[in-house]
């Protein structure tokens, strides 16, 4: 059964909050606001480049993509950082 998750009053996150272990959606600049990806893992996050770069695996898929800020938009869906209670 799929989850459908209203995305269209969320937010983007800062690039630099996103980070390997992070469960993200994303989709391509230009799409419609019902085209966001299923969730995707966050396997690895490119440092050094400009813009904020990061491979990703999107299980329903079965395959890896590379997506970066500029050409994406990408929406934080649950973070690996926890915070101290």
């Amino acid at each position: 059964m799929s989850t459908m998750v209203n995305r269209a009053n969320m937010r983007a996150p800062d690039p630099t909050l996103i980070e390997p272990g992070d469960l993200i959606s994303f989709r391509p600049d230009g799409w419609e606001n019902d085209e966001w990806s299923e969730p995707a893992i966050v396997v690895k996050r490119y440092e050094d480049l400009t813009p904020a770069v990061w491979k990703v695996w999107v299980w329903s898929e079965q395959e890896t993509f590379i997506i970066n800020k500029d050409d994406h938009e990408v929406l934080l869906l649950t973070s690996s950082l926890q915070k101290e209670g």
